[in-house]
């Protein structure tokens, strides 16, 4: 057999047999996986067959399927570099996760991976080697989004190591929180997310709608579902991005988003105890009868009814491609949301402009109908950003009160190294001076969120390194 062979290809080989044997998987396995992994360290390629039989260590489901998929392939899993009982379990751990990615029928998991199917398939029967056939990569959406939900490096304004960064000649930075006191907010409804790859830099700003239930946690997981379903496009295209329709890509991406969002609210109608319904608790709680009865209108809307859908949110997302003269930003846009070039020197150039007098939302990201329909409407294009030039992707919030620019805003003057959580903080202590000393203040009056995209090199602007940038 080529020695090329690589545990990445033993991934290929249980996915092919997965997925072609439409085998159930359990709902238990990663973690069981997980633990086994953790648990037997260096142990050798034997005792995964000791375990396979052993009555008290797996559920008769979870030994069943381990048997029928993984235990035929034991004795030629060291020709794929694998020698341990640990890399065995933990190389299967990463094929569940991405069979689980979405729906339990594996449609839309389907879709996304169809060439990765081929592939490894293909694989199979020929015994060809391919080193392009990257699953991890490709690992489940819903890994990613619980991940950044529950730590939320966004909000950590103290901590720059977790959102700045240098990627390839750029220094990235996103930061989000609650506004200033004038805001008068309970939480924060703003996430945003930036997630370097070795050929983009992907990322989704959202603003939840404030009359929305569970604002915060639509925000916070469009944007992680809208940069995990883009990611996985562009990693799946690899070399040929280039040739790619960068609209239909967006669009695909944000009709992912939408579709999980519906699959979330559907999962929550039938069940009462399912484990996400306390983010949506979190900025306040409704009686239950109310609670259920917006989600079902948001479902379902009804006729002379005027609620608004729960779980909705704006949405600024795309990525960004870097080129021998500077980069290109392709984007889409639902609702709200400014996109700005700044030059050496201002005014800066309006990408995606808003009305700051406006806070009407017409278009939004939501689960339903009306979901489907704004990612339909949403607004899509491209601008280069010339060598030299930085880029701005803010929430409406940085508009509320001022005139002119985001970046007259942020009062960028000479010094552009400062990063988006400085940036933020500056101008949330700006906003409460300036507010106490007026009645009514209404500065920034909002949540707060900001991606950052500076080219030109700082001494003190680089705070961390995206291994994947080099």
């Amino acid at each position: 057999m080529p020695a090329a062979r690589s545990p990445k290809h033993f991934c290929a080989l249980v996915y092919s047999r997965v997925m072609k044997n439409g085998v159930s998987v359990p709902s238990g396995l990663p973690l069981a996986l997980r633990a086994c992994a953790l648990r037997c360290q260096d142990a050798d390629l034997a005792t995964v067959r000791e375990l396979l039989r052993d009555p008290g260590f797996f559920s008769p489901t979870t030994r069943e399927w381990l048997n029928r998929v993984i235990a035929p392939l034991l004795d030629s899993a060291p020709t794929y570099g694998i020698r341990t009982a640990a890399e065995l379990f933990d190389a299967t751990r990463h094929v569940v996760q991405l069979t689980t990615a979405t729906h339990a029928d594996y449609r839309d998991w389907r879709r996304e991976l169809s060439q990765l199917s081929e592939e490894a398939e293909n694989f199979e029967m020929t015994g060809r080697s391919s080193e392009d056939i990257a699953v991890e990569p490709l690992l489940a959406p819903d890994i990613e989004i619980k991940k950044f939900v529950s730590e939320r490096p966004d909000e950590e304004l103290a901590k720059p190591q977790l959102n700045s960064f240098q990627w390839r000649s750029w220094q990235v930075s996103f930061a989000s929180r609650k506004g200033p006191i004038a805001g008068d907010k309970l939480e924060n409804q703003d996430a945003v997310l930036v997630k370097p790859l070795s050929s983009a830099l992907v990322f989704a700003l959202c603003d939840g709608v404030s009359t929305s239930y569970g604002a915060r946690y639509a925000a916070a997981r469009s944007a992680a579902t809208f940069c995990a379903h883009l990611s996985q496009e562009l990693l799946a295209a690899g070399d040929t991005a280039g040739k790619l329709d960068p609209p239909q890509m967006l669009r695909t991406a944000g009709s992912r988003t939408q579709e999980g969002l519906s699959a979330l609210l559907d999962a929550l109608l039938e069940n009462d105890a399912h484990e996400d319904w306390p983010y949506l608790r979190t900025g306040s709680r409704l009686q239950p009868m109310v609670e259920r009865k917006l989600c079902e209108n948001t479902r379902t809307p009804q006729r002379g009814l005027s609620w608004a859908p729960v779980l909705a949110t704006t949405l600024v997302g795309g990525y960004i491609q870097q080129s021998a003269d500077g980069a290109t930003v392709h984007f889409m846009r639902l609702g709200d949301g400014v996109m700005e070039l700044l030059g050496a020197a201002p005014p800066a150039t309006s990408v995606l402009a808003m009305d700051a007098m406006e806070t009407a939302i017409d278009s939004a990201l939501s689960p339903g109908p009306k979901g489907r329909e704004s990612v339909d409407a949403a607004q899509i294009g491209a601008e280069p950003i010339p060598a030299g030039y930085s880029l701005v992707v803010a929430s409406d919030g940085l508009i509320r009160g001022v005139q002119g620019t985001v970046a007259d805003a942020l009062i960028f003057g000479a010094d552009r190294c400062r990063t988006a959580p400085e940036l933020l903080s500056d101008a949330c202590n700006r906003a409460d001076q300036r507010n106490s000393e007026t009645a009514g203040g209404h500065l920034y009056a909002d949540n707060l969120s900001i991606f950052y995209l500076r080219h030109e090199e700082c001494s003190n602007g680089v705070v961390g390194v995206s291994s994947l940038g080099a």
